[in-house]
């Protein structure tokens, strides 16, 4: 009989450890609460200590949203470092409005300098360009 309830807190456990990793992204919020949820019903039903049960239900919503910030954190900066580089350069005064068409072989070419990609727009009026994605040699 004790095997069963080492099984009990063995899905408990893991249940409870999934639901945590799925809430750390806010959209899966409102599938994992309840799947947290199940896991608790589960680890009560256990046999563990009572201190157990309630170590692994409490240290996860303590912990949860410390850890969706470092993860948006982090995932911000390797989104960062990783994005395109692109400055669009206007004249001064520009109100118009721009449409750029990517992959044009007959389109404008983008000059690049230190590593940024600049698309030049020189007139003071609505702008559509065709954009060649070769940066300019």
């Amino acid at each position: 009989m004790e095997s069963m309830r080492d099984k009990k807190f063995l899905t408990a456990f893991i249940i409870i450890s999934l639901a945590f990793l799925a809430a750390l992204n806010p959209y899966w919020l409102l599938f994992s609460v309840p799947v947290f949820l199940i896991g608790l019903v589960i680890l009560w039903l256990s046999n563990k200590r009572k201190k157990t049960k309630l170590a692994w239900t409490l240290l996860p919503v303590i912990l949860w949203f410390p850890f969706m910030v470092m993860l948006s954190a982090v995932t911000g900066a390797i989104a960062n470092v990783m994005a395109k580089k692109v400055d669009l350069l206007f004249p001064a005064g520009f109100t118009g409005k721009v449409l750029i068409i990517e992959e044009m072989p007959c389109g404008q070419k983008i000059n690049e300098l230190d590593g940024r990609e600049q698309l030049i727009f020189s007139t003071m009026e609505s702008y559509c360009t065709p954009v060649n994605s070769d940066p300019a040699p």
